[in-house]
């Protein structure tokens, strides 16, 4: 009750333009780079926050991380309206396949390409999941070293492959104004991709894989007095971990499509831990008024982590979609905390005058779970 409280005086507060901005398309996002810095992929992420989209930003991902990224994001897909990627890497193209190339990859022959990087088909696969379909943005930057014969850098977006979303590729150069149109359609009542095609095409030099013959739609605006059922959905759809390759979905795997090379890692998450919370822990009560820090100085951080492994993943989600309401976590609804959580984290525990540790102490903790 304490939780539906803090979100309704959280919602009360806002600025009113942020309910113009409602959307009622559920939408995962990836925004990929191969540079720690990319001020268009920070554009591109400030207008996927206005369309409240679930987000992963992976930036300078090795080929391990790159796959387990993909599957945890295929994953998500299934439970979401619209699925868009952004990509700004390199794209490198051998025979008729075009690749993306991950970072610290080392080509001496163009075969090398099968087992150091993934296919740009396969994220427009993964995409292709979402409910209604989706849409890859590709922006192909130089690789910055030589290239091993029969492998070229890809100009123009590939031809239409079963299963697939659209992929279109911008002219090098120009993903600050891919960022810039993508922004200002956002702003619009309904945004819908064909549009977005059309001033792109006006803008900027594109190719397309294919015009999809059905709308797809970006955005529209919320109905007033319309159920928000997200959540029930959310919480019943379990996404396995990357870790846990042996219980990864069959049809997501499928549907990416295999991939040779190292076998898959936590990629840009914390390390998972054993799923166990420690039992018959006492504490006592210090008389002191700052109880948030007294909790943490008793509870050790490693406790405290132990016990946010104990919780279970819909208990994850539930904290995530918690932070969400809040405004302080876009990432994933997916139960795994890596990074984006843990400095969601940190930034609700700094706007309640907590010590940031990235972990939720127990009274923390009570606050997103009744």
């Amino acid at each position: 009750m304490f939780k539906k409280l803090l979100v309704i005086i959280s919602l009360l507060v806002m600025p009113v333009t942020l309910f113009a901005q409602e959307n009622q398309v559920k939408i995962v996002a990836l925004v990929l780079t191969t540079a720690d810095y990319n001020p268009s992929s920070d554009n591109i992420i400030q207008t996927l926050e206005v369309l409240n989209a679930q987000t992963l930003r992976v930036e300078s991902p090795n080929a391990s991380e790159l796959r387990s990224v993909l599957k945890r994001f295929a994953a998500a897909a299934l439970d979401n309206d619209i699925a868009l990627v952004f990509v700004d890497a390199p794209i490198l193209m051998l025979g008729d396949r075009e690749f993306i190339a991950p970072s610290g990859i080392e080509l001496r022959r163009g075969s090398d390409l099968l087992t150091q990087a993934i296919p740009i088909s396969a994220m427009a696969r993964a995409a292709a999941l979402a409910g209604t379909g989706g849409a890859v943005f590709v922006h192909s930057s130089d690789l910055g070293s030589e290239l091993p014969e029969g492998v070229t850098l890809a100009q123009i977006a590939p031809v239409q492959r079963a299963g697939t979303s659209p992929i279109i590729m911008v002219k090098a150069g120009s993903a600050m104004t891919l960022s810039d149109i993508f922004a200002q359609h956002s702003q619009s009542p309904v945004m819908e991709l064909a549009l977005l095609l059309n001033d792109l095409t006006a803008q900027v030099e594109i190719t397309v894989s294919y015009v999809p013959n059905r709308a797809i739609i970006i955005k529209t605006p919320v109905v007033e007095g319309r159920g928000d059922d997200s959540s029930g959905s959310a919480e019943t759809a379990e996404i396995a971990p990357a870790t846990e390759s042996a219980n990864v979905v069959d049809p997501v795997v499928e549907a990416i499509g295999a991939t040779a090379g190292a076998p898959e890692t936590n990629g840009l998450n914390l390390p998972l831990v054993a799923d166990t919370a420690p039992e018959d822990v006492v504490v006592e009560e210090p008389v002191v008024e700052d109880v948030e820090q007294v909790e943490v100085t008793v509870l050790s951080l490693d406790l405290l982590r132990a016990l946010e492994s104990g919780l279970s993943r819909a208990e994850k989600r539930r904290i995530q979609r918690g932070l969400r309401d809040l405004g302080f976590y876009s990432g994933l609804i997916d139960g795994i905390f890596g990074r984006q959580t843990a400095r969601s984290i940190e930034a609700y525990q700094q706007s309640v005058s907590a010590e940031q540790t990235g972990v939720l102490t127990v009274s923390q903790l009570g606050e997103f779970i009744e």
